[in-house]
């Protein structure tokens, strides 16, 4: 068992009328590990993420409506294959993305975030 402090950049998005959005997060996850073998580990736990910039197609768009803080529960499986690791892991976001709609009015709509990430990376 052991603690996994992260720092990731992260790029999430989705489409809406014809149009692509794009939101860059820095991420924060801390993530306890569980080792079943020597070569697989279980990974869960919460992460906070802090949105750093939009992109609607190629314009910047203003971050005023959304929420600039996200928090979350991450978790998934990780393998080790001699250096090299690779693992898979979700997280689901406990945030709405919006907190209020282009005229500046509240709105409580439930538009929350979940991403699935696959990596690969060299260990020591």
């Amino acid at each position: 068992f052991s603690v996994q402090p992260e720092v990731l950049y992260a790029r999430r998005g989705f489409e809406r009328n014809d149009s692509t959005f794009r939101f860059d997060y820095l991420n924060l996850p801390f993530l306890a590990v569980y080792n079943i073998t020597d070569n697989l580990s279980l990974h869960a736990g919460p992460q906070i993420g802090i949105l750093m910039s939009g992109k609607e197609e190629d314009s910047e768009i203003d971050l005023v409506p959304y929420n600039t803080f996200d928090y979350g529960v991450a978790a998934g499986a990780e393998a080790r294959l001699n250096r090299f690791r690779l693992g898979a892991r979700y997280y689901l976001g406990l945030t709405d993305l919006r907190k209020e709609n282009d005229l500046g009015q509240e709105i409580n709509e439930d538009i929350k975030s979940g991403v699935f990430q696959v990596y690969l990376g060299i260990g020591i």
